[in-house]
């Protein structure tokens, strides 16, 4: 379907087959294949039966819950403080469900799955993620354009690190992101040593942004790899450069940015 002029009809044709679930809100609400057990965990948490206040995601960081622990504490931990079920009975049936994007981009499910869909089974948990980690992942095409990218600053500069940075479009939305780049080299001068090189995906269209970054370290830009991205569809280069990133002895990346989180995902991965 790759710039098939016929893509617009294959997406009417899912929207008019399909079940949408418009309810469904990751910002918002949670899943679950026992939508019953997890309404009564959920009112446990808030109505504090056990004594304890309801979690914050910030209690959590550096402070994992472990993989096997009790479904109560994984479920403390994945709450991340949204207060409803999604109905996933309602929709159990349905022979097709379509996650539908729209034309600014927004899709009804722009989150990971693993932060949406709660497995009460710690078993069935590991086996979903495993199987999406082997099965669904780039093509060939992909890793090989990200690998002449990464062969390369290896070899010749020996190490890099990488940072994502989005573009003022993205400050639009989430205000408390800081898209200054005085601010973002005061805040990484910790983890990345000076003169180090540094890839940077970005949609900051200016780059005279980046100046106070250029100061400090060598900058490398998909722009400065053109010979490997020209050989590309357009919509390859976001994929190529999420491999870069994620190959890099040191990322900093966005946060809220389900972008930066696959690249977080990918170096867990290889």
């Amino acid at each position: 379907w790759d710039s098939s002029p016929l893509i617009g009809e294959l997406y009417q044709y899912l929207r008019e087959i399909a079940t949408v679930p418009f309810e469904w809100d990751p910002q918002t609400c949670i899943i679950g294949n026992d939508e019953k057990m997890l309404k009564e965990m959920l009112k446990g948490v808030w109505k504090q039966t056990d004594g304890r206040s309801p979690p914050s995601p910030i209690d959590f960081q550096g402070k994992p819950t472990p993989v096997k622990a009790p479904t109560v504490e994984r479920f403390r931990e994945f709450l991340a403080e949204r207060e409803h079920v999604c109905s996933y009975e309602k929709y159990k049936d349905a022979s097709v469900l379509h996650i539908p994007t729209t034309s600014e981009g927004n899709s009804l499910l722009k989150t990971h799955f693993y932060t949406f869909w709660f497995f009460d089974d710690f078993h069935q948990d590991l086996v979903v993620k495993r199987m999406i980690r082997d099965e669904l992942h780039y093509n060939d095409i992909i890793f090989c354009a990200a690998t002449r990218i990464v062969d390369w600053l290896r070899a010749t500069l020996g190490s890099y690190s990488a940072f994502h940075i989005r573009g003022p479009s993205y400050e639009d939305v989430h205000t408390d992101v800081n898209a200054n780049a005085e601010w973002i080299l005061r805040e990484t001068q910790k983890y990345v040593a000076e003169n180090s090189t540094i890839y940077i995906a970005t949609d900051e269209p200016s780059e005279e942004f980046f100046a106070p970054l250029s100061k400090h370290y060598r900058l490398y830009f998909a722009r400065d790899f053109s010979g490997v991205f020209d050989t590309l569809l357009p919509w390859h280069m976001e994929m190529v450069e999420q491999l870069i990133c994620a190959r890099a002895d040191t990322f900093i990346g966005t946060y809220y940015s389900s972008f930066s989180g696959y690249i977080n995902r990918l170096r867990g991965y290889y």
